[in-house]
Parts: structure tokens; C-alpha cells; sequence
């Protein structure tokens, strides 16, 4: 799996896109949490009541929206989500989808 690495207003633009072509194609209005902000994998891992690596593995696997953050050169980088994607993974599965 490849990685494209965006700054964060590059990916929140690609977020607002996605949003937009979700409105029109599904017909619902996706509303952004006031305090819409970055969370790590450890604060969304508590949120699901799952381990961390069970979210890094939803991430890897493109089923949950994250920002990957790269602390240098031959760093391990990091992940971080912004809550709204959390909460709309969560609903998405409380629909089923």
C-alpha cells in the first residue's frame, strides 16, 4: 500500500471535496463539528474502545481517514484523525456501511 503524505490543508481541502461529492451523490449534508479538531490514533483508539493498533490498521486499510505525519528523516511517522472523520466512521457503521 502507498502512502501520499499531504499537509493539512491540503488534506482538509480534499476532505471538503469528498464531502461536497458525498452531499450531492447521497443527498445528506455532512456538518463539520464546531470543534472539529486533530486527534491521535491513542485518543481514537479510547473513543472506539479498541486498541491503538486496531485503528492503525483501519487506517493502512483505508477505512478510516487519517493524516500521516512524518518526524523526520528514518522517523517512524504518526497518525493523526480529525474527530469528524471518527464521528462519521462511527455512524457509517452504525448504518452498516
Amino acid at each position: 500500500m502507498k502512502f501520499i503524505v499531504l499537509e493539512e490543508s491540503q488534506y482538509q481541502n480534499l476532505i471538503n471535496k469528498i464531502d461536497s461529492l458525498y452531499e450531492i451523490v447521497a443527498g445528506v449534508k455532512i456538518s463539520k463539528e464546531p470543534e472539529d479538531r486533530l486527534m491521535t490514533t491513542t485518543e481514537a483508539a479510547k473513543r472506539l474502545k479498541v486498541c491503538n493498533k486496531t485503528v492503525i490498521n483501519l487506517i493502512e486499510s483505508g477505512k478510516l481517514k487519517a493524516i500521516k505525519y512524518n518526524k523526520g528523516e528514518g522517523r517512524r511517522g504518526h497518525f493523526k484523525l480529525l474527530s469528524s472523520d471518527l464521528e462519521r466512521f462511527i455512524k457509517n457503521k452504525r448504518l452498516g456501511y
